[in-house]
Formats: structure tokens, C-alpha cells, sequence
């Protein structure tokens, strides 16, 4: 009988260095991959976008041509059924429309027949939904259309102060300055009628304030019923404000039954003291919008905002800041 000695066959194998290159070949060839599917994906989405605006000014200037050259006010006026994400506003011898894809806008107006990227002013724009700030004058550029305010028995003066505001603004308030001490109050900063504070509607209020003193305040949302009385009250966090500071405050609340309109008040927070004689509280910058969100202050002054109405004397609209 023979014996066979029996040999190891070395089979080769991948060295280290050569798994990495294969790793990061196909690493590259995913990265190329990815990049050339988002530009498709991309290039679809603006192709869709500036579709919708230029289909839209079509009508739109057909509507303008047998009505006398003017725009109309909304996209239902021009026969314009909204299915394609499309925000208008015009009327007149103006109009603007954006026309967003996912998060791509495109928008148009009559004095620019070019499709830019971006959305018009107070339009909502590349997946962004636009906000409103439901104040009306919240900067204090005008001195109309705010509550007088009251405290202790005394009533404010309209002391608008062009300079020595917060930082986005100039303007402020003076709401309040105590002739005598003892009262430990709050202040009405603002009254606003909201006719579409329906019961469980979500409100949120915020507003820039500074005190002479340091004092704890809280901002309270007001909801008003039909005539006019109180149908309930909603208090923020009370915030202890250090003297001569600007410090930023919030609320947000839903309204309960019976609500038709709502204002936001200043009160003397947990922990308030007593005004001296000569105290002052002075307030700027007030925002509310629907919704419990608080967002960062913002008027039709502020970048891609717009006034719905009259600059500084009516509410505006934008994307959030």
C-alpha cells in the first residue's frame, strides 16, 4: 500500500489595502449617484414650480385684458382652481404669484415677466409656510390702533419713543409710569379683535418688555366673548425682568367656549412689587399668531414680509424668522 503525502492548497485572497480601494470606489460611485438623482429630482421640482406660476399669469392676464388692465384679487377671480401650491396676492395694477414644488419656489409679478427663485414678499417659499402677525402697528410706527393702558386706576398716555427700542425695532411704548406707589398690578399692553377666535382656536402672543425696576410680570391672553365680557384668561410663565432691560415674554392659549375675540395684557406676575412713584414699564415688538408655536418677532418691515394693508398700521405676512 502506498502512502500519499497530501498537500495545502494556498488558495489567494483580497489584501486589506485592496478591500479599501473597492470600498471606496463604490463609495464614490454611490456618492455620484445620489448627487446626479437629487439634481434630476431638483430640475423636475423647479420645472413643476415655474409650470404652475407661468400657467397662472396666463390666466391672470387674461383676466387683466378684459377688465379694464386690472389684476384680479384672487386666483378664484382670474378661474384659477388652486391645485398646484400656487400663493397670490394683486388686485389693481399689481400682482405677485409663487408657485412652490416640494421645497422649490418660483415666483412672478406684473413688473418682471422673468421667472425668479424665491417667493414674493409675505409669501411662504421653498416648503416654508407663511405666518401673520395678527397685530396691527406691532413696532409702534404709528400711534393709531392700540389699547390705551390702564394700571391702578391710572390711565397711559400715547408715549410712542422713536429711539431706545429693542434691537429689531426703535420704536416702543411707554405704557405706564407710576404717579404714586402702592399699586401692584399689571398693565393692558395691547387690545386686538380677532374675529376668527372661534372656541378651540390656538393663539400665541409674545412681546418685548422693560422695566424700571426689577419686577415679575407674565403676558395673559384675554379671551372676549360676545359682549364684550371675559370668557376666560390664559397666563404665560411669569418672568422676573431686570431693570432697565429689554427682556422677551410669551403666552399661548386655546380659546375656551364662548370666545369670539381675544387681547393680550401685561400683569404683575407671582412675586410682584409694589410700583413706586416714577416707575416706568415700557413694551415693544409684540407679535400674535394662530397656533401655540412662538415664533421670533416679525412685521411687514422685516426681510421677505409684507403688510396686508396699509405699511405699519395693519397686519403682515411671511415666512417665519
Amino acid at each position: 500500500m502506498h502512502l500519499w503525502a497530501s498537500k495545502q492548497k494556498n488558495t489567494p485572497g483580497f489584501t486589506i489595502v485592496e478591500l479599501l480601494i473597492v470600498v471606496v470606489v463604490i463609495a464614490i460611485l454611490a456618492a455620484i449617484t445620489i448627487v446626479a438623482y437629487n439634481g434630476i429630482q431638483n430640475r423636475a421640482k423647479s420645472s413643476a414650480a415655474q409650470s404652475a406660476v407661468s400657467q397662472a399669469v396666463k390666466k391672470i392676464n387674461l383676466y387683466a385684458v378684459d377688465n379694464g388692465d386690472q389684476y384680479p384679487a384672487s386666483l378664484a377671480a382670474a378661474g384659477i382652481t388652486n391645485t398646484d401650491n400656487l400663493q397670490y396676492t394683486g388686485g389693481g395694477a399689481t400682482f405677485c404669484v409663487t408657485g412652490t414644488a416640494q421645497n422649490i419656489s418660483y415666483y412672478q409679478t406684473n413688473a418682471n415677466p422673468t421667472l425668479v427663485a424665491g417667493a414674493c414678499l409675505g409669501h411662504g417659499g421653498n416648503g416654508t409656510a407663511p405666518i401673520t402677525n395678527l397685530v396691527v402697528n406691532p413696532n409702534f410706527a404709528s400711534v393709531a390702533n392700540f389699547a390705551t393702558s390702564t394700571a391702578g386706576g391710572q390711565t397711559s398716555t400715547n408715549s410712542i419713543q422713536p429711539t431706545g427700542g429693542p434691537t429689531n425695532g426703535p420704536y416702543f411704548r411707554r405704557a405706564y409710569t407710576a404717579t404714586s406707589t402702592g399699586y401692584a398690578g399689571g398693565v393692558d399692553i395691547i387690545t386686538m379683535a380677532v374675529t376668527s377666535a372661534a372656541p378651540g382656536s390656538a393663539f400665541a402672543g409674545s412681546a418685548s418688555v422693560r422695566s424700571s425696576k426689577t419686577q415679575s410680570v407674565q403676558l395673559q391672553i384675554q379671551w372676549i366673548n360676545s359682549t364684550a365680557g371675559s370668557s376666560g384668561t390664559t397666563n404665560g410663565s411669569p418672568v422676573t425682568l431686570v431693570a432697565n432691560t429689554w427682556t422677551r415674554i410669551s403666552v399661548d392659549g386655546t380659546a375656551p367656549a364662548g370666545t369670539v375675540s381675544y387681547r393680550i395684557d401685561l400683569d404683575g406676575g407671582a412675586g410682584a412689587v409694589q410700583w413706586a412713584n416714577g416707575d416706568t414699564l415700557d413694551y415693544a415688538m409684540i407679535m400674535s399668531t394662530a397656533g401655540s408655536t412662538i415664533y421670533k418677532y416679525a412685521d411687514g418691515n422685516s426681510p421677505g414680509w409684507a403688510w396686508t394693508g396699509t405699511a405699519n398700521n395693519s397686519t403682515s405676512t411671511g415666512p417665519p424668522l
